[in-house]
């Protein structure tokens, strides 16, 4: 005798349904946990994009609230620059200055009466090793006072008496005859030599 199975027909044809079903749910369960999946990973990375965009504005606020300083800086900076030139310039003219006041008084207390200064004046000479600074006298002498020859040799051992810590040398380099507001005159000039 044949048997059919009905059940077993029924069986494979409800197990087959059942794989179709459970497919589907596998299929759209898949689906729905990539979905859920995505939207976690598009959410956080918004959240961390959100997160670096407010960093990166605190950080162009901080740039901003900087370059104010940092032009504030530059601009001192440039003044600090223009300050120091100028105080290398007056360091420069201390260091090589001429006081005046000594050199003078000694020079005015070494003319003879007869005598008398128009102008003074000093040129300097650098080298490598030292600064050599001679000061310039010139002036007039009356022969109805005193003879040139005579009032120049007081005033060179004048100025080597007095002036022995301040002067090295004092030299003649000129003495010529001429007319001064219709009186006979000479004129002289001297270089004296400042010590270092």
């Amino acid at each position: 005798m044949i048997e059919i199975n009905i059940l077993k027909k029924r069986w494979e044809k409800y197990r087959k349904k059942f794989l179709i079903v459970k497919i589907v749910i596998y299929y759209f369960a898949g689906l729905i946990l990539i979905f859920f999946l995505c939207s976690v990973i598009f959410f956080s990375n918004k959240f961390i994009i959100n997160g670096i965009k407010k960093e990166i504005k605190t950080l162009e606020n901080k740039i901003a609230a900087e370059k104010n300083l940092i032009e504030n800086i530059k601009e001192i900076n440039a003044k600090l620059q223009t300050l120091c030139k100028k105080c290398s310039l007056y360091e420069d003219e201390y260091k090589n200055r001429l006081l005046w006041s000594k050199n003078l008084a000694v020079i005015s207390e070494s003319v003879p009466s007869g005598m008398w200064i128009s102008k003074l004046s000093y040129q300097r000479a650098f080298s490598e090793s030292e600064k050599n600074i001679t000061i310039i006298v010139e002036g007039f002498i009356s022969p109805y006072y005193i003879k040139p020859e005579k009032g120049c040799l007081i005033f060179i051992n004048n100025l080597k008496a007095n002036g022995k810590n301040l002067f090295d040398k004092v030299l003649l380099s000129e003495i010529t005859k001429g007319l001064k507001e219709d009186n006979e005159v000479y004129y002289f000039k001297f270089e004296i030599k400042v010590k270092k």
